[in-house]
């Protein structure tokens, strides 16, 4: 049982509900509670709830060495998941990760790939998909040298064109039931507004500093991290700051409906 919706709708709620109806364990589909030092900026859930319920894939890594990719967690899923249902029927799937819930509840192709690379071989990675996959060379941006490097291991790894590895389907490997979570956008904001403010009580910015000052993490992409590293640097003031972090997340949240 896969729930979905935007930020703040009530996903969280509505699993812990049906995991007690149905005395069934839930997993997170949320690709930043994977990290055990974050805890306010992701929304984790209450410790006290984790105890009583078992929750999987949450605080399985740091954010210091985090190896944890999509591929990685569709491996895993599936292998736990197999286990689980010698035992149990049912299982709640909730997270805020859109595409780390497809590719279980839809069984999406997800491709492999090594990400080797040097920034200074932009001319030669460009050369190579030329060669191997033309399409894709063609409709690809120049100047993107992120998603050059991705094709570029993608095709090298796979020895297949992108088109071809990214059209490839599969059957799914269980029974899912969705359950799509709505509200008004008016409700949906006041809702967004108040998961911020109280972010903001419960030490979201000691929490963003503390990450922010240790040298030794990797990229981070939890709510409000950019943003607050602008008012660490003073290039920004908090009160800018809190607003960009609202409009994102609702920003966020419709590209989610949609």
């Amino acid at each position: 049982m896969s729930l979905v919706g935007p930020t703040s709708i009530g996903k969280t709620n509505l699993s812990l509900f049906l995991s007690k109806k149905f005395k069934s364990d839930i997993i997170s589909c949320d690709s930043q509670q994977f990290y055990k030092e974050i805890n306010i900026c992701n929304s984790k859930i209450n410790k006290i709830f984790l105890k009583q319920i078992n929750h999987h894939f949450i605080n399985i890594c740091s954010i210091y060495k985090p190896y944890y990719n999509i591929y990685l967690f569709k491996k895993k899923v599936i292998f736990f998941l197999k286990k689980y249902f010698l035992k149990k029927n049912i299982i709640i799937m909730v997270g805020g990760s859109m595409l780390y819930e497809k590719i279980i509840s839809n069984n999406l192709f997800i491709v492999k790939y090594l990400n080797n690379y040097n920034k200074n071989n932009k001319k030669k990675y460009l050369k190579y998909i030329k060669k191997k996959d033309i399409i894709t060379y063609n409709k690809l941006d120049k100047n993107n040298l992120k998603r050059i490097i991705k094709y570029y291991n993608i095709i090298k790894f796979n020895k297949k064109k992108i088109s071809f590895l990214f059209k490839k389907k599969q059957k799914n490997k269980f029974n899912v039931i969705k359950i799509g979570l709505y509200n008004k956008k008016k409700i949906i904001n006041l809702n967004i507004n108040n998961i911020v403010n109280s972010m903001l009580k419960n030490n979201l910015i000691n929490e963003i500093k503390n990450i922010f000052l240790n040298k030794k993490k990797k990229y981070l992409n939890c709510i409000g991290y950019k943003d607050l590293s602008t008012f660490f640097k003073k290039k920004n003031s908090l009160i800018n700051v809190i607003n960009n972090i609202k409009f994102k997340i609702k920003k966020y949240s419709k590209r989610q409906i949609t």
